[in-house]
């Protein structure tokens, strides 16, 4: 009898654990990275990674002021939030969302 129990409570335990790990295993967080770059041209930063970014310059852009205007100065410092979308060696695919001035 005590066999029997300890066979169940083994099988229910794996059971409870593998199904857990299987979806914990499946969840993916967004991870973030900052970069510092020089804010050049227009709504352009180059990144210390020698990455080029453009920023967005739609009507309603928060990189552009209520005269259409950039609103960071050539030359500028400037930290760079990005999401990498979950591939951590590869920038390329890496999302930016939000711009500061070093300053800040």
């Amino acid at each position: 009898m005590l066999k029997k129990l300890f066979a169940i409570t083994l099988g229910i335990s794996l059971a409870v654990s593998t199904t857990f790990t299987s979806h914990a295993s499946n969840i993916s967080f967004p991870a973030l990275r900052t970069a510092q770059g020089i804010y050049y041209d227009y709504l352009t930063i180059v990144t210390d990674d020698g990455e080029e970014w453009l920023l967005d310059d739609s009507e309603d852009s928060k990189y552009l002021d209520e005269n259409g205007n950039a609103i960071f100065h050539d030359g500028e410092v400037v930290l760079v939030l990005f999401d990498t979308e979950a591939t951590f060696y590869d920038v390329t695919d890496d999302v930016i969302l939000d711009v500061h001035s070093r300053e800040y």
